[in-house]
């Protein structure tokens, strides 16, 4: 009897240990990457704020009060919070294309008549509450807007392909820009790449959906009505640039067209800031490897991902084509790496500065940065508007400070050179400390999770982590899930 028990015990524990190892090798490459991805010792917040391009003189005195909100913070370090701000090197000119509209004639951030808001960017700079980014030449890709100005004749109209390709017409963007309430702080990859570029579409834009003849007068009206015609009210597919979005699902560029375009607006940003690009954002997270080597061989250091490359636009205008995972610190082509934006803060659409911190919070708790996502057209639009976001804005850096400490403001070209040089002040080195927090981050994969628990792994893997606890001086985690 005691035999037949023990070898029922041994097939079980054989069973056992075989389910383990299926598990651990079915996941090999999530376990990797989460072992890989660099565990940070201290909380770090990234603004991230795109779209920021040629515009009335309005838009400079927005920036200058935002400044002056970021410089009255510090963080542990005493150094002030930080912007970064994803620039738009040219804007589509409403006056000269009033005269002549089958064109897009553009201006640059350094023409005399946006002197003011390139003033006020530099300004920004020199008090380091400012970090510029690359967003990009345009916000589109310029052959794309010219044919679908010139697709119907005049007077006719731009017919869509696709209603799904007007703004705001999916489900979750009519909800979000009519209620205000949606709380998008934690999406998938492929719908923060949805939403990248687009929180600023309006009702203006939406306008363009119906028949042919409002499209097309819509999409006219956009670029002659204005000075500055903002490229954020356009169908979300046209705002992708590296991709021919002209019909949809969406096609390649042309490699050497590609190389051309990455390399002219290397050296325009180049021309205006003084200094190459070290951090490159793509609109709408919609690029190619090919972009990315360009960039990367111009001198890029870092590349802001939503934890995806999305490579092309599908039949109804969304992201897709999608590789990946990418994690943060992951190496890119060359010295470059990755970094990864997944916090939706918009307060313009209802997104409050709780909700963000709280996303803070969980991101430190996984030994990663927190990088916020956020628009310019919070900042530009209504004064109402404007006034709430920078309340929210001021309630996320007084909540930061108080509830995390220890928190770090910095840039992601700081980040990014923190990460590459594995800075031991910000990095955490100790097996103990990685282990522990590996094990934290794959508990957040949910068939893994439940997965472990069906067969025991589990039990192993809590007791490795409560003997490998990380001291309070290393990684205060305890605080931070209790406010949590």
């Amino acid at each position: 009897m005691a035999s037949e028990l023990l070898t029922a015990l041994g097939v079980v524990l054989v069973l056992m240990l075989a389910s383990w190892a299926a598990i651990v090798w079915h996941y090999r490459h999530t376990i990797r990457r989460a072992w890989r991805e660099p565990v940070l010792r201290h909380p770090v917040l990234v603004i991230e704020s795109d779209d920021w391009s040629p515009g009335p003189p309005e838009h400079a005195e927005r920036l200058q009060c935002i400044a002056a909100r970021l410089g009255r913070r510090r963080d542990s370090t005493g150094r002030p919070a930080v912007m970064t701000l994803g620039l738009i090197l040219t804007a589509p000119d409403g006056r000269a294309a009033r005269e002549h509209p089958d064109a897009v004639p553009t201006i640059a951030l350094d023409d005399p008549s946006a002197e003011p808001i390139l003033k006020a960017i530099r300004g920004g700079i020199a008090r380091r509450v400012f970090a510029p980014q690359l967003h990009g030449l345009a916000h589109y890709w310029p052959e794309t807007l010219q044919q679908a100005l010139k697709a119907a004749p005049r007077g006719s109209g731009l017919r869509p392909r696709r209603r799904a390709e007007c703004v705001m017409q999916g489900p979750n963007q009519t909800a979000d820009v009519a209620h205000g309430s949606a709380v998008l702080t934690e999406e998938s990859p492929r719908e923060r790449a949805s939403h990248s570029g687009e929180g600023a579409a309006n009702s203006a834009g939406a306008s363009a959906c119906g028949s042919g003849t409002a499209a097309a007068n819509s999409l006219l009206h956009w670029l002659t009505a204005e000075d500055y015609p903002q490229t954020e009210a356009l169908p979300p597919h046209l705002q992708t640039r590296w991709a021919d979005t002209t019909t949809l699902p969406s096609r390649p560029l042309a490699r050497a067209a590609i190389k051309a375009a990455a390399q002219e607006e290397v050296a325009t940003y180049a021309r205006i800031l003084g200094t190459p690009p070290k951090v490159a954002v793509p609109p709408t997270f919609v690029w190619t490897r090919e972009v990315e080597e360009t960039w990367i061989n111009a001198g890029v250091e870092a590349i802001i991902t939503p934890d995806r490359r999305y490579t092309a636009r599908d039949a109804n205008g969304q992201p897709a084509a999608p590789e990946g995972p990418i994690g943060n610190g992951q190496p890119a082509a060359g010295s470059a790496l990755y970094l990864v934006r997944d916090i939706y803060f918009e307060p313009g659409r209802g997104h409050t500065a709780d909700a963000a911190l709280a996303a803070v919070r969980r991101r430190f708790t996984l030994g990663r940065p927190a990088l916020l996502e956020t628009h310019r057209a919070n900042f530009t639009g209504d004064e109402a508007t404007f006034q709430r976001s920078l309340a929210e804005l001021d309630r996320l850096l007084d909540w930061a400070g108080a509830a995390l400490p220890d928190v770090r403001f910095m840039s992601c070209q700081e980040l990014a050179a923190a990460y590459r040089r594995r800075d031991p002040t910000l990095v955490d080195r100790h097996a103990a400390a990685r282990l522990r927090v590996t094990l934290r981050r794959l508990s957040g994969h949910g068939r893994l999770r439940k997965l472990a628990w069906a067969t025991g792994l589990a039990l192993p893997a809590m007791a490795a982590a409560w003997l490998l606890r990380v001291p309070e001086t290393t990684m205060a985690t305890n605080e931070v899930e209790g406010r949590a």
